[in-house]
């Protein structure tokens, strides 16, 4: 079993930070590299990257880069590095963030003013001094 890295790094990062998920393939497999990435292997592939990276990454984005590591594969390369700009996860969250909040009216809060009485007439005293 020959082990093969897909490294996924983040355009635009400034800490060299890079992602990876591995296969490990047989020599018929590397033959016929078309039926290792079923749905299992890219649905894995999509939850490993994502998890590591907390970016979002398309169906669009992730056809692109198991067409580029097949490529990669077929050609011999055992590892292949890719650049994408990709969103974050939680502004995606945040974009489809739907919260309605409480709608419900407050009752306004009067206080008892029944034992308030004046003291020395309407006006303090200070006044007339």
């Amino acid at each position: 079993m020959v082990k093969y890295c897909f490294e996924l790094q983040l355009e635009g990062e400034e800490r060299s930070e890079s992602f990876d998920y591995v296969l490990e393939l047989t020599a018929y497999q590397e033959d016929n590299i078309d039926t290792v990435f079923s749905a299992d292997v890219k649905a894995a592939m999509l939850q490993n990257l994502q998890a590591q990276s907390s970016c979002k990454i398309s169906s669009t984005k992730l056809g692109q880069m198991i067409g580029v590591w097949k490529d990669d594969i077929r050609e011999g390369y055992r590892s292949t590095t890719m650049t994408l700009a990709l969103t974050s996860l939680i502004g995606d969250q945040l974009t489809n963030l739907n919260d309605s909040g409480n709608q419900e009216k407050l009752s306004p809060l009067l206080p008892d003013l029944s034992s308030i009485e004046p003291m020395h007439g309407a006006l303090p005293e200070l006044i007339f001094q």
